[in-house]
């Protein structure tokens, strides 16, 4: 870390970032052992409402590349779901091995985003489907042609009547875009540790790792990474109180972020706070895909947008913290799925009630102890919807859900990714050389845990 970085003054910070801190200063003061009704991040929910139909048929389309110009990439190329929702590049690569300009996030969890795309310009998750599928670097098709194609096919014609069935014509750019965004919302990922523990589960948690969270409030990261998605729910400038920009140089149309939207000059260089949920599994960070690690993520946070030191000590256990909010798809576990620090050895590792023996890593037939299952208290934003109860978001209200419902089993797309020994995949902590296989079709029903 730069230790003679320059700071701006602060008279120079907008106002909305000094409400933004305060809010994260008063968060922070609340104790971690007050369960979720007390903490500024709160559980996702266990199950979400979904039309079954529509989203099976938006799950279709995800993994379909006959929706590019070449039928060659599909949603799923940048967004594999066996390995936390985005493709471990520092940029996607599109039709034509055309790269992009920023990093791709991941798609699971995207229901609680406030807005879609890093620069927010799109306002829900239909809207953000027209994007890649028009871009001439990602998939650069037009919409009477993704039509035709899809009537063309063997099944789609079915589906698409069944799912709309008084539409004046089934398959069009509108019912495509809503069985996306219809799959996409079902691609949440509950019950992490880190959520057990909220729902009061005290053995989730390692000391390291309740430690973590607290400083992770007690520093103000807190004051942007809240809610159910810990992220995705407010704009935050890039360089708040050091420049990234003038340091890292090479400025770029992408780096001026949500200005590029609006054109007003408080919005350059902000961007959506990404959510933390999948962070474990989403290396590299950041909007250009700079930061390695998690750890590397966590020091250009500190220098750019604290503005302060910190022990090495304190960052490692915002690592181990960030590391727990990892939950389930469908019942396939990713907290399971990070490689523990321990070698030759078996331990324990709380991560709910029950008991599930998994490998570790490479050394056949050692194992560790992985408790699982827990509470099933419900709890959303974004595009979710339920019975509400307040939770402070920056500098206003956000709502949120409740309800209960219980999982079901490994999702199809990941199935055979995960590994064919059996085995969980390693955690992905730095850049990747990874090329997951895909296909036009992902085979298996979709289970919402319903």
């Amino acid at each position: 870390m730069n230790t003679k970085q320059k700071t701006r003054k602060p008279d120079r910070l907008p106002h909305r970032l000094l409400r933004v801190c305060g809010l994260g200063l008063a968060l922070s003061l609340g104790s971690v052992e007050y369960g979720a009704a007390a903490e500024p991040i709160k559980p996702i929910p266990i199950t979400i409402e979904v039309n079954e139909a529509k989203a099976e048929l938006g799950r279709r389309l995800f993994h379909d590349p006959r929706l590019s110009k070449n039928d060659t990439i599909s949603c799923a190329t940048c967004h594999d779901l066996s390995a936390g929702g985005d493709d471990g590049q520092v940029v996607s690569t599109g039709i034509e091995g055309r790269t992009g300009f920023v990093n791709s996030p991941t798609v699971f969890n995207s229901a609680f985003n406030f807005k879609q795309f890093w620069d927010g310009r799109a306002h829900t998750l239909k809207d953000q489907v027209d994007g890649p599928l028009q871009s001439r670097i990602e998939m650069e098709s037009i919409w009477p042609d993704v039509v035709t194609k899809l009537f063309q096919d063997e099944d789609y014609p079915r589906m698409f009547e069944e799912s709309y069935p008084n539409a004046a014509q089934t398959i069009s750019r509108e019912n495509i875009k809503d069985a996306i965004a219809e799959f996409m919302r079902s691609l949440i990922t509950p019950n992490s540790r880190f959520d057990q523990w909220l729902r009061g589960n005290t053995e989730a948690l390692s000391e390291h790792e309740k430690e973590g969270y607290a400083l992770f409030k007690r520093y103000g990261c807190v004051s942007c990474h809240q809610g159910a998605n810990v992220g995705g729910n407010m704009f935050q400038v890039f360089g708040v109180i050091n420049d990234y920009f003038r340091k890292r140089g090479n400025i770029t149309d992408a780096d001026l972020g949500r200005f590029n939207v609006t054109g007003n000059e408080v919005d350059k260089h902000a961007f959506k706070v990404p959510s933390l949920r999948m962070a474990a599994h989403t290396a590299p960070y950041l909007h250009d895909g700079s930061a390695e690690t998690l750890r590397d993520a966590v020091d250009a946070m500190f220098e750019f947008q604290l503005g302060r030191e910190a022990p090495d000590e304190d960052k490692e256990a915002i690592v181990a913290f960030i590391k727990t909010l990892s939950g389930e798809y469908q019942n396939y576990n990713y907290g399971s799925d990070l490689v523990q620090e321990v070698a030759d050895e078996s331990q324990e590792i709380p991560v709910a009630s029950g008991i599930q023996e998994i490998s570790t890593g490479e050394a056949a037939g050692e194992s560790q102890e992985v408790p699982v299952a827990s509470g099933v208290q419900e709890i959303s934003t974004g595009e979710a919807a339920g019975e509400s109860q307040e939770v402070p978001v920056a500098s206003g209200v956000r709502e949120i859900s409740t309800g209960e419902a219980a999982r079901e089993s490994p999702p199809a797309d990941i199935a055979e990714t995960i590994s064919k020994n059996g085995k969980a995949r390693p955690l992905r902590t730095g850049r990747t050389t990874r090329k997951a296989s895909k296909s036009g079709k992902a085979d298996g029903p979709l289970r919402t845990g319903r």
